[in-house]
């Protein structure tokens, strides 16, 4: 009895391995599923977005490199066909130390113009000024790295709504308006070295470059440079 059942269990053996040998020759083996691995689950979506999502911040430093950024008689600030009288009008924040710049009788670009040190190379800036019209109301920004960089120029029409044309390496403009007839004008540009300098022109009838009667003025106050995108509030900056 034992003999027999032990023979019938090898026979049953040796037919099952019989057909697991010719399902693998044929290709029909079944399936092995496995558990799946920790690799192979699925993971939940990170709130982190992806690094090209990710932007510089654009809010301002908080530091004005203009210095000094109301007081447009000194040394730091250069005139060309110009001239300055100091505390002139009533700035933006109510006190008397606004200055008037008024043009001469040559022909050519009446501007004031500064140069400004410690800006980071390939880094975007903002350039402000506030500007009130009197005679002329007109103005050009002229910014450029002092040496081979960039260059770009904002024009500026303080008495009609029209926008402000940028061109060359600007940006972005705009126009803010201030208190007691005050308007800050702005312009975004990268330099792409350490120095720049900066040009404040009036405008004439048609163009930057004129005749001067030697009288006509505009009103200017609180230069302002900051490592930003837009400008942010104003800072004084003393010499």
């Amino acid at each position: 009895m034992l003999r027999v059942l032990g023979g019938l269990v090898v026979v049953v053996i040796s037919f099952a391995a019989t057909l697991l040998f010719f399902s693998y020759l044929d290709g029909t083996k079944a399936p092995v599923t496995t558990a799946p691995s920790a690799e192979s689950k699925p993971q939940a979506p990170s709130s982190k977005p992806p690094a090209e999502q990710i932007k510089p911040p654009t809010a301002s430093t908080g530091t004005n490199l203009i210095s000094p950024s109301e007081d447009f008689s000194h040394a730091n600030w250069k005139l060309e066909r110009a001239s300055i009288i100091a505390d002139a009008e009533i700035a933006p924040d109510g006190k008397k130390t606004a200055d008037k710049l008024v043009e001469s009788q040559e022909n050519g670009v009446h501007q004031i113009s500064t140069t400004v040190l410690g800006i980071r190379a390939n880094s975007t800036y903002t350039v402000s000024i506030f500007v009130k019209p009197a005679a002329r109301d007109g103005m050009l920004f002229e910014i450029l790295d002092t040496r081979a960089g960039k260059y770009g120029t904002a024009r500026f029409n303080l008495r009609e709504a029209a926008p402000p044309v940028k061109a060359g390496d600007i940006l972005d403009v705009g126009m803010e308006k201030a208190s007691n007839g005050w308007i800050r004008c702005w312009a975004t540009m990268p330099f792409a070295t350490d120095k720049a300098l900066l040009n404040f022109a009036m405008v004439g009838p048609t163009s930057q470059v004129y005749t001067g009667d030697g009288k006509s003025d505009l009103m200017i106050w609180g230069a302002q440079l900051e490592n930003a995108s837009r400008p942010g509030d104003y800072q004084a900056a003393a010499r």
